[in-house]
């Protein structure tokens, strides 16, 4: 009898965290020429912590996360000496949480987001 409780408290829960709207935010990495911009980018939350990825933008990345209390973070650093700006946005149930840029390969720009 145990153990029916316990699958059906699972079951339960996850029907809740499925309906709990999209478990992903997105990365969006570009610039406003749409050049191929040359990038290295780490994201984290409580999913997932990954870090070393190279790719040119633009480029969009989603990123498990827990609808409730996760912490997103993402930064991103240009790996070209060029004057070409690069934008990072970070999105959330399709609204805009976070928004940073840099031109410099010694600066690197940061986002972050708190799911309430």
């Amino acid at each position: 009898m145990k153990n029916i409780f316990l699958i059906a408290l699972a079951v339960v829960s996850f029907g809740f965290m499925a309906c709990s709207g999209p478990n992903f935010a997105t990365i969006k990495i570009y610039n406003d020429n749409d050049l191929p911009v040359p990038f290295n980018l780490s994201y984290k939350s409580n999913v997932v912590d990954t870090s070393g990825i190279e790719s040119y933008a633009p480029k969009e990345y989603q990123i498990d996360v827990y609808p409730k209390g996760d912490k997103v973070s993402a930064t991103v650093w240009k790996t070209s000496l060029d004057q070409n700006e690069l934008k990072i946005e970070l999105y959330y149930n399709g609204k805009l949480q976070d928004m940073e840029k840099t031109s410099s390969i010694l600066l690197p720009a940061y986002v972050e987001f708190t799911i309430e």
